[in-house]
């Protein structure tokens, strides 16, 4: 059975789709990318552990989607959490998930 290419477009159209937005509330939390960036802030003594699709139909979905995706996840998660302002992934996205701690950063 020969799979023609364009068979496949809508497949990769999807992959490359970002589902997840960050909410009113999330809009709120700001994404740290290093731990320098929370230096300073007060760490709530919570974790937020998000997960989104990394695979559709057995193709990888664009990284940055997926990461821009478990982001908004943590961001709207996190908001609310009292005092929260900020959210810094702990390690590597695995398999769509990935774990972020809360912090207070004012």
């Amino acid at each position: 059975m020969t799979i023609k290419p364009l068979a496949l477009l809508p497949l990769f159209a999807l992959s490359a789709c970002t589902w997840v937005q960050p909410d009113a509330g999330g809009k709120t939390i700001r994404v740290a990318y290093e731990e320098s960036a929370t230096r300073g802030c007060v760490a709530l003594g919570r974790e937020v552990t998000v997960s989104v699709k990394h695979q559709i139909a057995g193709i990888e979905r664009d990284r940055r989607k997926v990461l821009d995706e478990l982001e908004s996840m943590a961001r709207n998660d996190a908001a609310g959490a009292a005092q929260a302002d900020t959210v810094r992934a702990l390690g590597p996205v695995r398999n769509g998930e990935q774990t972020y701690a809360v912090y207070d950063c004012r």
